[in-house]
């Protein structure tokens, strides 16, 4: 076992105790996952893809989203409710993914279908389901964009 001086000694060589000249932050985020979370690509997406960053791993037919992901949670004029979350916390990383060119632009409508599908099986009633989905195909072009990678912003 790990001696906690010998553990702060470790964690102080890996952090810099420098004063920062300002904080960098992104906005837009309201979430963040409190454990990691894996469930199976949506159908429709390649599952030969591997693909490993410090919140994302692909393998083979399943998505790992590490604890620590910051997230928006549903988008749009929407109510954040149970019947909606998992879907969002599953949509997020998968446009996160086009927009870094892990997966083709095309793959976006099966990201759109995954959601949809993923909300009917928590609960979602169908005409939400339905205003959800049109809303994803009309509006969310852009966030799947590459030319959409947030911005840092900085406080002095």
């Amino acid at each position: 076992m790990i001696s906690q001086t010998v553990a702060m000694k470790q964690l102080e060589n890996n952090y810099s105790w420098e004063l920062s000249e300002c904080v960098e932050y992104y906005e837009g985020y309201k979430y963040q996952y409190a454990s990691d979370y894996v469930f199976e690509i949506p159908e429709g997406f390649p599952t030969n893809v591997e693909f490993k960053s410090e919140y994302i791993e692909i393998k083979g037919d399943r998505v790992k989203v590490k604890r620590g992901y910051a997230s928006d949670g549903p988008s749009g004029p929407t109510i954040d409710t149970p019947s909606f979350m998992r879907g969002a916390f599953e949509h997020d990383p998968m446009y996160q993914l086009l927009r870094m060119g892990v997966y083709p632009p095309e793959c976006r409508i099966f990201a759109d279908r995954g959601i949809i599908a993923r909300a009917k099986k928590s609960g979602m009633w169908f005409p939400r389901r339905w205003w959800t989905y049109a809303g994803l195909r009309y509006f969310g072009a852009n966030a799947a964009s590459p030319s959409s990678v947030k911005k840092i912003l900085r406080a002095y």
